[in-house]
């Protein structure tokens, strides 16, 4: 298949990556119904950083309070599991709620 100008556009849009906070700022909310001031929001947060890195929670532990000691190449995995996020939404929205 030829590479296409889309192709290369949705590559860079990957590639600038998320940071754990945000996408932990995103997606907490949705999947653990735990806003960031609410307790236990760190522990969820923590939590699914680990379901979708496949790093241990201890390790994303040792990332710092922060998470700025993560591996650069977690970004690129967190837009990534973004966007699934974002299609798994639009698809029970439409195809699952009905509406």
């Amino acid at each position: 298949m030829p590479i296409t100008k889309c192709h290369v556009e949705n590559n860079s849009y990957i590639k600038t990556g998320m940071s754990p906070e945000e996408y932990c700022q995103i997606w907490v909310p949705v999947l653990y119904n735990t806003l960031p001031e609410q307790r236990g929001y760190k522990a969820r947060c923590i939590e699914e950083l680990a379901k979708v890195t496949g790093f241990t929670e201890q390790s994303i532990k040792n990332w710092g309070a922060d998470f700025k000691g993560h591996p650069d190449y977690v970004k690129v995995m967190l837009k990534q599991a973004n966007i699934i996020n974002e299609f798994r939404q639009l698809f029970k929205k439409h195809f699952v709620d009905g509406t």
